[in-house]
């Protein structure tokens, strides 16, 4: 890697109940995930053949909720001149480390309406209208005065999706350095 890179490793040790055999399967797709990003790091170089480029790369948390853990990735790129913030989650089923995609994910907590979701080939769901009216008003609830930008943009982004307790947290794709409306968004989970 180059100074350019820097690509942060992650290794579960120990996880309150996980038995030994969920861990070391985690453990495996998180080493997945380290060449997964060193391999998206390589092809920002390739692709900006000299000009300026960056990528990174961190751990962020791990969110251990009833049915699912999930480590959360902070990615950072600028490949051929345009920033790229995101969240990666590498979501896994808590009682025997099985991986699930954005897709999966969504798929076991909104059985009924996975068909109804638009879902891209790098992993990212678009809501419909009645999951993004919750957003927006779960939002307006912690912040009154939300800009009617950031609504605008909740209704209209792509998201990267993991479960914190009760709630579906959605964190959208983005193209922009610093924008107020880049953030973690919550739906709370019927049932």
């Amino acid at each position: 890697m180059t100074d350019n890179t820097s690509i942060e490793k992650v290794i579960l040790v120990k996880l309150s109940d996980a038995p030994l055999a969920t861990i070391k399967k985690i453990n495996t797709r998180l080493n997945l995930a380290t060449r997964e990003f060193e391999r998206e790091a390589s092809e920002c170089a390739k692709i900006n053949g000299g000009s300026s480029w960056e990528y990174k790369s961190k751990f962020e948390k791990i969110v251990v909720s009833k049915l699912f853990i999930s480590v959360i990735f902070q990615k950072f790129s600028v490949c051929k001149g345009t920033p790229d913030i995101a969240k990666q989650p590498k979501i896994f089923l808590r009682g025997n480390g099985k991986f699930f995609t954005n897709k999966q994910l969504f798929e076991k907590v909104f059985p009924l309406k996975s068909n109804e979701y638009m879902f891209t080939d790098v992993d990212l769901v678009q809501f419909d209208d009645e999951i993004t009216n919750k957003i927006v008003r779960n939002t307006k609830e912690k912040i009154p005065n939300l800009d009617p930008t950031c609504e605008y943009y909740i209704r209209n982004s792509a998201y990267r999706i993991w479960v914190d307790d009760n709630e579906l947290i959605a964190f959208p794709e983005y193209l922009q350095s610093a924008s107020h409306c880049q953030r973690e968004y919550a739906v709370k989970i019927d049932g």
